[in-house]
């Protein structure tokens, strides 16, 4: 039998070739030579364990980081609150030390803006110390300066009487008025603590205003004038009262919060006071302080003492559930598991080399499922669209985001997404100017599938020849929120330092004015005076000296106005010494070149009609500069507003008007509406603002008024014109 047909032998020569296969399969796995993808894999599963600790130390990091920023943030607020409790009270405290006396009016002429400026502050009072034997004339002195029906309640003899003497505000206080503290233990304490130790003390917090108030009570001593305080028994015979504030608990803490920003809802945290036996109270909570009650882990508590005066409150902050996000919590373990997965990954990678193509096209297969994991598992939309905006693929951030599936997305186009028409115009310009290869960072609004609006911080590369554009979307509305907040701040700071500038003003003329009319009156009296010591008719000797004596006194009351006069223009910073006689036009043509000195309103057109001889007695610099803030409202950005003015006078009432008009405007016509009936809270209504149209009518309103004028805004409708009236003084009512 041959050997070609002998079937025995053809089926033990096939059974060995698959045996030399297997052999030398098996071979390339030997670990002789693939020791070194082992000694890889050892190396990189040490590294991922070193890297996982570092990750978790660094979420630990970056959750205390957050945590002690909210608290921070929390406690800076509250101490600014503080501060301004404190100046409020030293402020008041620096009367009685200035001043021998202080009247009734002017503690109310002081205590009434902080008063009405802090809803937290219920009443600022003045407490005096008056001994039984005094108490009498005490009643009968207060009642003289216009407390007619004044009285100490509640009734009884006691040594000392501890009652309210002034109190703002007094129309809604009036049962307060003359109300013995010495009969309310806890003030009572804190009353002589703070005469003892000659300094500012603090009750607890405690019903101040039953059943439902609950507040403390701020107070500062003082005492005789020029009397010495070095010691405790000094300060006793010298006291005279305290100074004190009112305080409600719950609007101090909630006042000093504000509207919050977005650090705030990261932590909860509870106010403690302690009572006299030593227990803590709670005061005041934040507004989420109900998560407590869940049951959940606390990854980070704090207690932080907040003084408040002498009195220690304690205030304990906790994290909320989720702190930082599920992700983060979870991200050393994703870390690992990452980590360890690249681990294998490259000693298959290495393996590989050693046992071939097959292995290496095993190991790319492998790290493109990772890699889609990692885009998967990402908090940001990556995806890819076409030229025309239409989504060509989206991982499965948009769900958290925009409330849509990748399945809803794809094929669907992105102009869906803005909320804005200018941003998606905006995009388009993008596409259409973009180069062969254009990145481009910008900021949009864009609305999710249940109408939430957020701010998404997008990364855009647009690739002419591919045909596409790679997109990147971070969720950016926290941030967005803490910018507007922090540019109505700053807003609302300019406003409030003209209107503080204002006042300041207004007190200066006032003071000015009132030494110039009585420097007139005085001068009449002096003058007949001395034709009366000239004997320009008969009289006796006894009634010529009666005269000399009367023009002596005249003489010195005099030499007091001038002194007044003197020291009200110096302390007036120069502002009324530069009053002038200006023509309308001089003011307008100036307030014009500097409005048009700006790029963005050199194409404005601002006609003068009628009116440009009207004269107006003004600081000019500073009219002109109300102008242009005036000017910028009314065109707010418009490069081609259009605003006419006419001028008139009115000499019968010695002043002169002047009337601006502009073009219909939607957004102008809606501001001026919420400027008219918010005058009052303007500072607050800053809020709604638009283009600075309300805080620029504001300062010019300020500067109107500062000029002795006012300034009236009208508005006739979106359609139609809108219209500004200002009246100003046509002839000086002092330094002539």
């Amino acid at each position: 039998m041959s050997k070609e047909n002998n079937p025995v032998q053809q089926s033990a020569s096939y059974d060995s070739i698959l045996s030399q296969a297997v052999k030398k399969e098996r071979s390339v796995f030997r670990l002789s030579k693939t020791y070194p993808a082992y000694i890889i894999l050892v190396f990189a599963l040490v590294l991922s364990y070193i890297i996982t600790i570092y990750i978790d130390q660094s979420v630990q990091a970056d959750r205390k980081a957050s945590f002690d920023k909210a608290v921070s943030s929390v406690m800076t607020r509250f101490e600014n609150k503080d501060s301004d409790m404190d100046d409020v009270l030293g402020s008041m405290r620096a009367l009685y030390d200035n001043l021998f006396q202080v009247v009734r009016d002017y503690f109310h002429l002081y205590g009434s803006i902080p008063v009405k400026s802090d809803e937290s502050i219920i009443t600022m009072m003045n407490i005096s110390e008056v001994d039984n034997s005094e108490k009498e004339n005490f009643v009968f002195y207060t009642q003289n300066s216009g407390l007619y029906e004044y009285k100490i309640h509640p009734y009884g003899v006691r040594p000392i009487y501890y009652p309210v003497e002034f109190i703002v505000p007094y129309e809604t206080n009036t049962h307060m008025s003359g109300f013995d503290f010495a009969t309310k233990d806890v003030v009572n304490d804190a009353i002589i603590k703070a005469r003892d130790n000659a300094e500012v003390v603090s009750t607890k917090v405690y019903a101040v205003r039953e059943p439902d108030t609950t507040g403390f009570l701020i107070m500062s001593p003082f005492y005789k004038k020029h009397s010495s305080i070095d010691n405790t028994m000094e300060r006793r015979k010298n006291f005279e009262g305290v100074v004190c504030l009112e305080i409600d608990v719950e609007k101090f803490f909630t006042t000093a919060l504000g509207d919050g920003v977005a650090s705030d809802k990261t932590v909860v945290f509870e106010i403690f006071d302690m009572d006299e036996n030593g227990n803590e109270v709670k005061v005041y909570q934040s507004e989420n302080a109900k998560l407590l009650e869940k049951k959940y882990d606390i990854l980070l508590r704090s207690e932080i003492p907040f003084q408040i005066a002498d009195r220690t409150l304690k205030i304990r902050f906790a994290t909320i559930p989720d702190f930082g996000g599920q992700f983060q919590q979870y991200l050393p373990d994703i870390t690992l598991g990452t980590s360890v997965a690249l681990s294998f990954i490259l000693f298959g990678f290495v393996l590989s080399v050693t046992t071939g193509r097959a292995r290496a096209m095993n190991l790319a297969e492998r790290m493109t499922r990772s890699q889609r994991r990692i885009v998967e598992s990402s908090d940001d939309i990556i995806a890819v669209m076409d030229l025309s905006g239409i989504w060509k693929s989206m991982n499965p951030a948009c769900e958290r985001l925009f409330n849509y599936t990748p399945d809803e997305m794809i094929n669907d186009n992105i102009e869906k997404l803005f909320l804005e028409e200018a941003d998606l115009a905006r995009f388009k310009g993008l596409v259409e100017s973009a180069d062969e290869e254009t990145a481009e960072r910008i900021d949009y609004q864009m609305k999710s599938a249940n109408g939430e609006i957020k701010w998404i911080n997008w990364s855009f590369t647009v690739s002419k020849a591919e045909g596409l554009i790679y997109s990147i979307g971070r969720d950016v509305t926290l941030e967005k929120i803490a910018e507007e907040q922090a540019k109505l701040r700053a807003k609302q700071t300019v406003l409030t330092e003209q209107l503080t500038r204002e006042a300041s003003e207004f007190k200066s003329y006032f003071m000015t004015k009132m030494s110039h009319q009585l420097r007139n009156s005085l001068t009449g009296i002096i003058g007949y005076l001395q034709l009366l010591s000239a004997k320009v008719y008969d009289s006796d000797d006894e009634h010529d000296s009666y005269v000399e004596l009367a023009e002596v006194s005249s003489e010195e009351l005099f030499t007091f106005v001038s002194d007044i006069l003197e020291v009200s223009q110096s302390s007036s910073e120069g502002s009324y010494k530069e009053l002038s006689t200006v023509t309308v036009a001089n003011i307008v043509d100036q307030a014009i070149a500097s409005f048009k000195d700006n790029d963005k309103y050199r194409n404005a057109n601002i006609q003068f009609n009628e009116g440009r001889n009207t004269t107006v007695v003004v600081d000019r610099d500073l009219i002109a500069a109300t102008f242009v803030e005036l000017f910028k409202s009314l065109s707010h950005g418009n490069e081609n507003a259009e605003i006419t003015i006419v001028a008139s006078e009115n000499p019968y009432e010695g002043a002169a008007e002047v009337q601006i008009e502009t073009r219909p405007d939607t957004i102008l016509s809606e501001m001026i509406e919420i400027y008219k009936y918010n005058k009052e809270s303007l500072i607050e209504t800053l809020k709604v603002d638009k283009d600075d149209i309300l805080l620029r009518m504001g300062l010019t309103a300020s500067g109107i008024r500062m000029m002795n004028g006012n300034m009236k805004v009208e508005t006739f409708g979106a359609e139609d014109s809108n219209f500004v009236q200002i009246t100003l003084p046509m002839n000086k009512k002092i330094l002539d």
